[in-house]
């Protein structure tokens, strides 16, 4: 059990799991202070566990190859993923498609959006071992299994050595974690020593009257999903959009800082991302972040890493109890247009955690035609042409629904 369960779950009665192994629903201190309709919320989302059985993943491998590669990619929309393999080292050699110092670990913790791509050394005695996955949050236990399988085995092996338990938990002390700070980019690569802008964040959830699945990364206002139905950024001029807490602008070429404040008193950790380009993740911590910019909490001698920095598109905060916590990432513009900057987790973005960025304002990019509203991404030359497009596209759709067994 995770440490912080007991002291989450003396506050309420009875003080146990529910049977789908999810904390309470409503529980203050994860949820916050909010008036619970617990009778609405349908039984199965946290109370009815209904056992299943799939089909496990088989990964063989044979010894005589010395070494095998394997990525683990988070594509959930909530948990964050905690990974291992028995009785086997992974060597992380590139995280976010970003090659890096490899480092020699035992665990991964993959948050959601995240890809880790590790090698592991296949000297173990031919058997199965269990590549173990299990939630690392504390909303609810959960755990899955694949098997590395040796040509030429049998069953499992006897002396397989696990380093996760059911519930995330590391087995013994000795088992050594990926560290996230010390992913430096290889080759080398750093940032700019200064920004030329600074902006700042604060993810909390909205105060009442607004519902408790409601968040804001702004610290203002939730973002609204009704923008989806509006003329696209990309498709208006810069000059005309105003800037406000959820449309942001820089200038081309220019070095940004984004600071992300988390709210506490359970700052829980939360995978940022932001749309089309990696930044680099130049600090963090617990506590508030009380500075204007990054410069300016140097010289009060907050420290931060410019020299070999992570440099990745997910960007994870520090998780905190009884605190908050907060995280600088900075990041080049070298790409002029509209991107979302926001939280992985799909019920936080749809809950409002996410703000739009209009990057480079000052090269704003011309969007051909048949990319415009009613285009189809299609040049048309001729009929023959257009015919063509025609039976491509319907040639898509027909393998997509062959695919998804809809049929023609």
């Amino acid at each position: 059990m995770a440490p912080q369960l007991p002291r989450l779950l003396a506050s309420v009665t009875p003080s146990q799991l529910t049977n789908k192994a999810c904390l309470p629903p409503n529980l203050p201190a994860t949820q916050g202070n909010y008036t619970f309709n617990v009778g609405a919320i349908p039984p199965k989302a946290y109370e009815v566990c209904t056992p299943s059985e799939g089909k496990s993943f088989k990964l063989t491998v044979d010894a005589a190859d010395k070494w095998a590669a394997l990525t683990f990619i988070n594509t959930g929309g909530f948990e964050i993923l905690k990974a291992s393999i028995d009785s086997h080292k992974m060597y992380v050699y590139a995280v976010d498609g970003q090659y890096i110092t490899p480092q020699a670990v035992d665990t991964i913790v993959v948050n959601n959006g995240e890809r880790y791509q590790v090698l592991i050394k296949l000297d173990q005695e031919q058997g199965e071992y269990a590549i173990r996955v299990a939630n690392s949050g504390l909303n609810q236990i959960i755990s899955g299994y694949g098997v590395l399988s040796y040509k030429g085995s049998t069953g499992p092996s006897s002396t397989a050595t696990a380093s996760i338990a059911v519930n995330g938990g590391n087995t013994t002390a000795t088992v050594k974690a990926f560290n996230d700070t010390a992913a430096a980019p290889y080759p080398p690569n750093q940032p700019a020593p200064t920004a030329d802008a600074t902006f700042k964040f604060l993810i909390k959830k909205m105060a009442q009257p607004y519902g408790a699945w409601q968040w804001t990364l702004s610290g203002v206002s939730p973002y609204n999903q009704s923008n989806e139905d509006a003329t696209p950024l990309l498709l208006q001029d810069p000059a005309t959009v105003p800037a406000t807490d959820l449309v942001i602008k820089t200038k081309n070429g220019d070095w940004v800082d984004l600071i992300v404040q988390v709210a506490g008193p359970v700052a829980q950790p939360h995978p940022m991302h932001k749309h089309s380009n990696k930044a680099f993740v130049i600090g963090g911590g617990v506590g508030t972040f009380n500075y204007s910019s990054v410069q300016e909490a140097q010289a009060a001698g907050v420290r931060f890493n410019l020299v070999n920095p992570p440099y990745r598109d997910g960007y994870t905060t520090t998780p905190a109890e009884g605190n908050s916590s907060w995280l600088a990432i900075r990041y080049q513009v070298l790409n002029p247009g509209a991107f979302l900057f926001h939280c992985h987790m799909q019920t936080h973005l749809t809950g409002g955690m996410a703000i739009a960025m209009l990057d480079g304002v000052d090269a704003w990019p011309s969007v051909p035609p048949e990319y415009t509203v009613g285009g189809n991404g299609i040049v048309v030359k001729g009929k023959k042409q257009k015919q063509k497009n025609k039976n491509n596209s319907k040639s898509k759709v027909h393998k997509i629904r062959e695919f998804l067994g809809l049929g023609m």
